[in-house]
């Protein structure tokens, strides 16, 4: 990140990064290894680009085969009159600021902070407004093959 050498120390690990990672007994296997600022990736998904211009802002966080990972920072960006987006990978959004209007067929969904949402594969939809003096800062992953993905909807039935 800045050059230096990163080390993981002993110690435990949190409760939110245990419970999705594989548990070893005893000490870190990984303790004193070096590891070099190249072998991470890591960020913040507030801070802002230097020399931002005009216009949204995409950062792709994470790519892989099935899944990309992505900040998008608008600042009163809409999609353009009379287009509809479409896009061929399932997409989970979170609104982590601002606000925004989506709309969804006929209906008009008022996003905030903290709502998120799912839009299926090849759901026509379009951003209707998004704050114009504030960024708005969403997280999206989208997802390859998700159908039949388990929601917490759908996994009771």
């Amino acid at each position: 990140m800045n050059g230096k050498d990163y080390y993981i120390k002993s110690g435990t690990a949190s409760e939110e990064f245990r419970s999705n990672s594989r548990e070893t007994p005893g000490a870190c296997p990984e303790q004193g290894r070096r590891i070099s600022p190249g072998s991470f990736i890591g960020g913040n998904l507030f801070k802002t680009a230097k020399g931002r211009k005009d216009g949204e802002i995409f950062d792709a966080l994470f790519v892989s085969s099935g899944v990309k990972i992505e900040r998008i920072i608008s600042l009163g960006q809409t999609t353009a009159p009379g287009k509809w987006l479409k896009q061929s990978r399932d997409e989970w959004v979170l609104l982590l600021k601002g606000a925004a209007r989506l709309k969804i067929g006929d209906d008009i969904l008022r996003v905030k902070r903290g709502d998120y949402l799912f839009i299926p594969a090849d759901l026509w939809h379009r951003v209707e407004w998004t704050r114009p003096a504030k960024e708005t800062v969403w997280l999206a992953v989208y997802l390859k093959n998700g159908r039949g993905l388990k929601t917490r909807e759908n996994r009771k039935k």
